[in-house]
């Protein structure tokens, strides 16, 4: 158990000193949603094997869980896949920032007053 004093932080740099967030498995629901709306179905447990940018859009390799490889083309591929980014890694686009060796766990969790 532990608390962090959030006002003691230094908030130099933060036009809005405060800390506001919700949890990750709101934001996926909220851009799964709006894609399932649009027509698109989200994938999960695939793997990008590679990727090829060309004049007209991205070709991308997937493995899916089955160890089955296919092929995808599109005009545009996000990659939402944190801090050791395939996707960032096929472009050769550093990760900028810095942890300063800082550990700092997250969680997503429920407590009941009970």
């Amino acid at each position: 158990m532990g608390r962090v004093e959030f006002r003691q932080l230094a908030w130099d740099d933060a036009p809005y000193p405060m800390w506001l967030t919700i949890p990750q498995r709101e934001t996926e629901r909220c851009l799964e949603e709006r894609l399932n709306a649009l027509g698109t179905t989200v994938e999960r447990q695939t793997t990008l094997r590679s990727l090829r940018q060309g004049p007209r859009g991205v070709e991308a390799d997937i493995e899916r869980a089955d160890g089955t490889v296919e092929s995808c083309r599109s005009a545009w591929l996000v990659g939402c896949d944190g801090g050791r980014s395939d996707v960032r890694r096929a472009l050769g686009v550093a990760l900028e920032g810095d942890t300063s060796g800082e550990v700092f766990p997250l969680a997503d969790v429920s407590t009941s007053s009970s």
